[in-house]
């Protein structure tokens, strides 16, 4: 199991137009997909509908399974501590763009949710009234990051890289990834050309959202962006886009209690 960071279980995201009153709550569930037990794991694949449990059989290897039945196990339990809906009755389709979103029940349409897993770490991030994009990556042992952000960043981004020191540089290119799936996920677009088109400023220790890319809402005034080092080894990026109203807060915890948040918010 990775080592987790002792961090406080709440953080306000940033947001262009934060508001008082209480904001509405964007919940980010964590699962270690190697931690479960055989026995518990096929508890979780009784969850599944049959089309998922189909994607779990073609994936090659007992940890590329497992990981697959752990993670889409994790949306339905999260979506559940959301609203009245047992875990397996829950049925999604996928909107313009390839998002995966809530069918049935009629109710609890409106609930906002998105999946992200990697070797080690899977996050399903819920939330009502906006749309929301989570990913996760380990930490990353790349040889030439600069290379790939010449080759997928703007010209800025690299540029803001290169003033960095090596070892550095290869963890501000993991941060930046995550956080450009993360806005794309929110937008729900495609990754593939669109990387490029979300930009944003290096401040600091963390990431500024400076356009989410194409269209009239890359620059709306309602996007908030996180980055969190849940573990030692991951990076998990939070990105909300939502229509209006106060900024949203953001809690992020393991399943099995461990309170964590936002260590930088860009």
């Amino acid at each position: 199991m990775p080592a987790r960071r002792p961090l406080e279980s709440t953080e306000r995201v940033e947001a262009d137009d934060p508001a008082s009153g209480a904001p509405a709550v964007v919940r980010v569930w964590l699962a270690d997909p190697d931690a479960p037990s055989g026995a518990e794991v096929a508890r979780c694949e009784t969850l599944l509908d049959p089309e998922e449990r189909a994607r779990a059989a073609r994936r090659r290897g007992d940890a590329a399974r497992r990981a697959f039945v752990v993670a889409h196990a994790l949306v339905r339990r999260s979506l559940s501590r959301e609203a009245d809906v047992a875990p397996d009755a829950w049925r999604f389709a996928r909107a313009p763009g390839g998002r995966p979103e809530v069918a049935a029940p009629a109710h609890a349409v409106g609930l906002g949710f998105n999946l992200s897993h990697t070797a080690g770490l899977a996050a399903c991030a819920v939330v009502r009234g906006a749309s929301v994009g989570v990913d996760v990556e380990a930490g990353a042992r790349l040889a030439r990051p600069l290379a790939l952000a010449e080759r997928f960043f703007a010209a800025e981004e690299a540029a803001a890289l290169r003033t960095l020191p090596e070892a550095r540089q290869r963890e501000r290119f993991v941060e930046l990834w995550a956080a450009k799936e993360a806005v794309v996920k929110a937008r729900g677009v495609g990754i593939a050309g669109a990387l490029a088109a979300v930009r944003l400023s290096l401040e600091g220790e963390g990431w500024r959202l400076v356009t989410a890319g194409e269209g009239a809402d890359a620059t709306a005034p309602f996007w908030q962006l996180a980055l969190l080092r849940p573990t030692a080894r991951h990076v998990l990026a939070v990105a909300v886009r939502r229509a209006s109203g106060p900024a949203l807060a953001l809690e992020v915890a393991f399943e099995d209690g461990a309170p964590l948040a936002a260590a930088t918010a860009g």
